[in-house]
């Protein structure tokens, strides 16, 4: 998708178990699975989202890129899926507090729409 100046690109993969099955193997994948599943200003988790998920995400922005790459899983359920947001913008903006409070916003809201499609097709 793009929007002007900014493109937007969303990656969703549903056989993520698998990678949280290869990530148990690790042996600090605990200590990161920790880390991960802090909560904070998430752009992947929204209010939607009922409490049994763990979201195991790492944000990044700069002046030029809003970001957010994580694996949803729902606790006791083999089903999980990446998620994976990117926000750019060609040049830097004015605000750019504005500007990344703004493209997080975004990408709750598309993370939104995912999971609500998830749940609806996968019956989560």
């Amino acid at each position: 998708m793009s929007l002007g100046c900014v493109s937007v690109r969303l990656e969703i993969d549903l056989n993520s178990c698998e990678l949280l099955n290869i990530f148990q193997l690790e042996p600090s994948s605990q200590e990161i699975k920790r880390i991960m599943s802090i909560k904070n200003n998430d752009r992947i988790t929204t209010d939607s989202m009922s409490r049994n998920i763990t979201v195991y995400d790492k944000t990044g922005s700069t002046g030029h890129l809003c970001g957010d790459a994580g694996i949803v899983k729902l606790s006791g359920k083999n089903n999980a899926y990446t998620f994976i947001g990117i926000i750019e913008r060609r040049g830097r903006p004015r605000s750019y507090t504005q500007w990344i409070r703004s493209r997080g916003d975004v990408m709750r809201d598309a993370s939104n729409l995912v999971y609500r499609y998830m749940k609806k097709q996968y019956h989560l």
